[in-house]
């Protein structure tokens, strides 16, 4: 049944219950009346005005139940599309610049000492001769150059300055070498930054230290 259909239904069998209070108080022939006990009280019915009053209630009843079971499902949310998956690209990394040779540590002035050679303002000619002291210094000694100012200085690290005292004449034995001196590089160069040696190109490039003097 439509909706309007049980609309109607219920407003009739509302009137049917106004109908029959209405008709209560009359008295009808032919033995139209009732008589019903109740616990307390006796009194005296109007059968038909009774059955008019059931039957509208009945209508009314049967319109409010049918439209609730009849009563269309609420519709289901729609739930919106969801956003189409987008594949993060990520740039291509630019290429990394070849590492630049690692100097070794700048020395301490509690623990470093060295021989110094020879400076030269040439940073090529101070790399030759760092080449040439490979055959007097200890196999375990680091050979760096130190720029001083404008020139480059070639230096032989020893761990104390006894063993560098003792290996001083041999290196003064080169005419080239002959003004070696041994150096605490703590003073001598107290402000050692670690720098990559200008040779020229086609020479591979070494490590040294900049002592920052003015």
């Amino acid at each position: 049944m439509s909706i309007n259909d049980l609309q109607i239904m219920f407003w009739f069998g509302l009137a049917l219950i106004l109908i029959g209070l209405v008709l209560l108080p009359f008295n009808f022939s032919g033995g139209g009346m009732s008589r019903i006990k109740l616990p307390a009280i006796e009194m005296e019915l109007n059968g038909p005005a009774l059955f008019v009053m059931f039957l509208g209630a009945g209508l009314m009843w049967f319109s409010i139940s049918k439209r609730e079971t009849d009563l269309p499902p609420a519709p289901a949310a729609i739930s919106p599309p969801p956003p189409a998956a987008v594949t993060a690209v990520s740039p291509t990394p630019a290429p990394a610049p070849p590492p630049s040779p690692e100097p070794s540590a700048a020395p301490t002035g509690d623990k470093g000492f060295g021989v110094v050679l020879i400076a030269s303002s040439v940073p090529s000619t101070a790399n030759r001769q760092a080449i040439k002291a490979r055959g007097l210094a200890p196999a375990d000694a680091d050979i760096i150059l130190y720029r001083r100012k404008s020139a480059w200085a070639v230096v032989i690290h020893y761990a104390d300055s006894l063993k560098a005292e003792e290996d001083l004449p041999k290196y003064r034995a080169d005419r080239n070498w002959a003004s070696a001196y041994v150096a605490n590089l703590g003073t001598w160069c107290p402000l050692a930054k670690p720098t990559t040696v200008p040779l020229p190109s086609g020479e591979q490039p070494i490590a040294g230290f900049d002592c920052r003097l003015k």
